[in-house]
């Protein structure tokens, strides 16, 4: 006897958006991802379809983390010195996407050299995420 799975109806939805831009597109991207779109609650794909997959995104910081695992600083290596050395070697795993921690230990000028040189380093699509001072 087969075991029948009680489906839900959830009524909203996730917006989807489109991070990246490929030159097509206007942007400087390899190439661009759209994440979002479902109907249902996450990994409830039996209850409606998931218009887009699911995609790794790597977070990169800055700055050399201070506080991180050793396991994790020798995963990395010495990229972790180099925001643009790490997209590269984040890219090389197979992020789909990357995301630059920015950290409030940044000055302007050292927080946009960090992401020119991400930009330059990887054709990933990129997420700039700054520090939030309160």
């Amino acid at each position: 006897m087969p075991i029948e799975i009680p489906k839900d109806k959830w009524p909203g939805s996730i917006r989807a958006i489109t991070i990246g831009a490929t030159a097509a597109e206007g942007g400087t991207r390899a190439k661009s991802v759209t994440v979002g779109g479902q109907t249902t609650l996450p990994y409830l794909q039996f209850e409606a379809p998931t218009p887009h997959k699911p995609v790794i995104a790597i977070e990169i910081k800055s700055r050399k983390p201070e506080d991180w695992s050793p396991l994790l600083v020798e995963a990395w290596g010495d990229a972790i010195t180099d925001p643009a050395q790490w997209a590269k070697k984040a890219e090389e795993t197979g992020a789909d996407l990357l995301v630059l921690a920015l950290t409030v230990e940044d000055s302007v000028e050292e927080a946009v050299k960090a992401v020119k040189s991400v930009l330059a380093a990887s054709g990933l699509p990129l997420i700039v995420w700054g520090p939030v001072q309160v």
